[in-house]
């Protein structure tokens, strides 16, 4: 058996929320869910990742890449997914969509977003059906590009915003 003593953790992040939404922590992540259609978004996080290669940065572009492939496949096994590089907040993340059938006899649309922020992984998983895409999606997108880590979040010694080294 499990209890919690005491109040969770804070997140080593923040973002803004928009109207409408309701921010729920999960503990290793934050849901984000709209009011009105109870559809949303998760912000995790991944681990933190090191290693004693001089390649450090090669090394946590491999971990970002792994985990989305890896969500890829918890998603939808097999689907073919083309990730390309996408903005969360000051970060280079790689993104995908996915549209799946397989929930509930229901088409989803996932967008997922993998970024480091030094050497810690965060995930962004968005679930929303088609017919709510526009007005959800315009607000997921607003609200990582608010996403901002917070003090003590970074080891400075690995990297600063958008993977680029710090000094």
């Amino acid at each position: 058996m499990f209890s919690r003593l005491g109040k969770p953790e804070p997140k080593p992040f923040t973002i803004t929320v928009a109207p409408g939404w309701e921010p729920r922590d999960r503990g290793y992540r934050m849901e984000y869910l709209h009011t009105r259609t109870q559809m949303g978004f998760d912000v995790s996080m991944m681990g933190s990742h090191s290693t004693g290669l001089s390649d450090q940065r090669r090394f946590l572009e491999s971990v970002r890449e792994q985990v989305a492939r890896d969500t890829a496949e918890l998603l939808e096994a097999g689907a073919p997914i083309e990730l390309s590089p996408k903005r969360v907040g000051d970060y280079d993340s790689l993104f995908f969509e996915l549209h799946s059938g397989s929930v509930l006899g229901r088409t989803l649309i996932y967008r997922v977003w993998t970024f480091m922020v030094g050497n810690r992984c965060y995930r962004v998983v968005s679930a929303t059906k088609p017919e709510q895409d526009g007005t959800m999606s315009s607000d997921v997108e607003a609200m990582l590009g608010s996403f901002r880590a917070t003090s003590g979040a970074v080891p400075e010694a690995i990297s600063g915003p958008a993977g680029r080294p710090s000094g």
